[in-house]
């Protein structure tokens, strides 16, 4: 579940909710993309619409990009750049770093300068224990 403080910062900074046929939509799509139902990944994916700004950026929403995965992001860095089955980046590509989403873990790591292959040897810029973590640190609420 998403953390309290995130929802107040969520309201205050006056984002969307998506629409109930939506958040049906893209809660079937996460959960098909094998994210586990009580992520706060899911939570906010499933329940804002856009792209959200915070320290790092700005991230995606990994349910909107999957929707379309023939054109998404992740299947471009799975294909084109190896990124294994069980990550989703939360960065598009405007970006040369890495931002990914550890579908197993919940972990999210960062990858600056745009060098894939630190992942293979979990060379990380910065790595968060969890989704609710990296969201506090990235909307700067701990």
């Amino acid at each position: 579940m998403i953390d309290s403080k995130i929802v107040s910062y969520l309201k205050e900074n006056d984002e969307f909710e998506l629409l109930p046929e939506y958040k049906e939509k893209f809660l079937a799509i996460l959960l098909d993309a094998g994210i586990n139902k009580s992520s706060a990944l899911i939570d906010l994916m499933a329940n804002y619409s856009g792209e959200f700004n915070g320290n790092e950026g700005f991230i995606i929403n990994v349910a909107d990009d999957l929707s379309d995965y023939e054109n998404s992001v992740i299947k471009i860095l799975r294909e084109e750049e190896g990124v294994p089955n069980f990550y989703l980046s939360l960065f598009n590509f405007e970006f040369d770093d890495y931002l990914l989403y550890n579908i197993e873990n919940d972990n999210v790591v960062l990858i600056e300068g745009g060098n894939i292959e630190k992942l293979k040897n979990n060379d990380f810029t910065k790595k968060w224990n969890n989704f609710n973590d990296f969201l506090l640190d990235f909307f700067e609420l701990n």
